[in-house]
């Protein structure tokens, strides 16, 4: 008898951790981009490695990462219900932001660099 108030016991502790990592899950989502310069026939061109860094506005959070050889970038698994800030960087071109990005839309977000010094935007000045 105690074995089988055991197993529905721990079948249903097992249920709630589940669910649990479920719903902590469902409350992520995506945020994806990719970042382009314009050439001298004004066409735009990928820039590779870029870095990304993104800002939650409403609350203190900071993520960042790169982009491929094609300018892409995913974040996944950010939080829902905020808003962000995508700020990029890379060599030779000057440091641009983009705000009010929200994640999970499923929006790729276009951001264009110019040339300039390569400089690296502080989250003060993000913001």
């Amino acid at each position: 008898m105690r074995h089988k108030y055991f197993l529905m016991t721990l079948t249903a502790a097992l249920s709630m951790l589940l669910l649990g990592a479920c719903a902590a899950n469902a409350q992520t989502g995506e945020l994806r981009g990719h970042v382009v310069t314009k050439t001298a026939d004004g066409k735009t061109a990928p820039v590779p490695n870029a870095v990304i860094d993104v800002y939650r506005t409403d609350v203190a959070g900071k993520f960042n990462t790169k982009a491929d050889k094609k300018g892409v970038f995913v974040f996944a698994g950010l939080p829902f219900g905020g808003t962000y800030v995508i700020a990029v960087s890379a060599p030779e071109t000057a440091p641009t932001y983009l705000p009010g990005v929200q994640v999970g839309k499923g929006i790729d977000y276009e951001l264009s660099v110019s040339p300039g010094d390569g400089k690296r935007l502080s989250e003060a000045e993000v913001r």
